[in-house]
């Protein structure tokens, strides 16, 4: 029963939650005591247990899709408000976000992800250790340029009449 009643604190929380809801904040509690509420009722495979629905293959679907559609989402979202230029989004255009947002994820846990895992690509601590530094010094090196390219704009002389932007 406890694993039930986190799944409904989880629900509730995405269907009655808006954005007038204050969040994160004390609403917070709400999903994250459900999710401890599911986590703490296991995986036994009792008869008022949560197991069969969460064992489920589209709910193991969603589990391996699960950060690359954290990730995509967003993106996506945005895409699509500019796309259909309002700042809302229409149920057609919501429809489509969703679904090119799980495409988009299911092809990077396929592609990105399964090979890394099935390879060993990161395997040995010292492998994934020089790939953390790596992507560190990556990421430095494209905040170093883009701090550089934002202090150069700001010394650059603008005047509007001759640099008239989207207008021209």
């Amino acid at each position: 029963m406890l694993g039930w009643a986190g799944l409904a604190a989880i629900g509730w929380a995405a269907l009655a939650y808006d954005d007038q809801t204050p969040f994160p904040g004390v609403a917070a509690l709400v999903p994250v005591a459900g999710a401890a509420a599911v986590i703490a009722a296991g995986c036994n495979g009792g008869r008022w247990s949560t197991y069969g629905l969460l064992a489920s293959s589209p709910a193991r679907f969603g589990g391996d899709i699960s950060y690359a559609l954290y990730l995509w989402h967003w993106p996506v979202v945005v895409f699509a408000l500019v796309l259909s230029g309002s700042s809302e989004l229409e149920p057609l255009y919501a429809g489509l976000a969703v679904v090119v947002s799980v495409l988009l994820a299911w092809v990077t846990k396929v592609v990105v992800e399964d090979p890394v895992r099935r390879w060993g690509l990161l395997g040995s601590g010292r492998r994934a250790g020089g790939f953390a530094v790596a992507a560190a010094v990556v990421v430095a090196l494209i905040g170093a340029g883009q701090m550089a390219r934002y202090e150069w704009l700001q010394r650059v002389e603008f005047d509007p009449v001759q640099h008239v932007g989207p207008a021209a």
